[in-house]
């Protein structure tokens, strides 16, 4: 497993983290990577798995309020390797208690 950090394309102010999983531990030719995206204040925005090909096979995707806390999460696994079946979650905030969570 290997790590590498660069700028987002676009002049946005986001940065990837790639993690490269391998068949057995660090090595050179990846079987799969993992890119995490984070904002300028360093919250995770999303999170894309991608095959050796650099395949999509699925994407998560964080939303934040501005108190920073996480009110919503989408899968799109409708990748090039899957059929679309995405699925949604939104949570709901009373001030600063958390009441519930809703999925569809």
């Amino acid at each position: 497993m290997f790590f590498w950090l660069q700028p987002s394309a676009g002049g946005t102010a986001q940065w990837n983290l790639s993690v490269c999983h391998g068949a057995s531990g660090p090595c050179l030719c990846c079987t799969s990577y993992t890119v995490y995206q984070y904002d300028h204040r360093n919250r995770l925005v999303s999170v894309t798995d991608f095959n050796a090909s650099d395949v999509k096979h699925q994407q998560v995707a964080y939303t934040y309020d501005l108190f920073k806390r996480l009110i919503g999460r989408e899968l799109d696994d409708s990748g090039e390797c899957r059929s679309a079946s995405g699925r949604r979650e939104r949570r709901v905030w009373l001030r600063f208690r958390f009441l519930e969570a809703y999925a569809w």
